[in-house]
């Protein structure tokens, strides 16, 4: 028997459900093709910014609401702006796991950004 460190995550119709339907993964690429792209993570992530862990990293940014996606500045667009209820301002940079910048650049892009004025320019 093959050992598996992990099954995958289920959706479950009710808390009674016996049995749950399992998600299946999809694979990701860099391309305006249709498939899954960041302009697709983008996408989901500016109608859904629930999904973000926002509460865990700063109680005041959640829940957080989509103002804006490509936001130009002085150094270059910000994937997604949110605001909170409270003000706060959450910038979003969006990377693919799989993209080799999506480390050490990311982290220096994002600084930039929220350096500069957020009004857009």
């Amino acid at each position: 028997m093959e050992k598996q460190q992990f099954c995958p995550p289920l959706i479950l119709p009710s808390l009674d459900a016996e049995r749950g339907i399992p998600l299946t993964r999809v694979g990701f690429s860099v391309g305006g093709d249709g498939t899954f792209d960041e302009d697709w993570l983008q996408e989901v992530l500016f109608r859904h910014p629930e999904i973000l862990p926002l509460r865990e990293i700063d109680p005041l940014s959640a829940p957080a609401i989509a103002l804006c996606r490509e936001m130009q500045t002085a150094v270059g667009p910000v994937d997604l702006t949110l605001i909170s209820e409270e003000g706060r301002i959450t910038l979003v940079e969006c990377k693919l796991w799989r993209n080799p910048e999506a480390r050490r650049l990311v982290v220096a892009q994002i600084l930039s950004r929220a350096r500069e004025d957020v009004r857009p320019s």
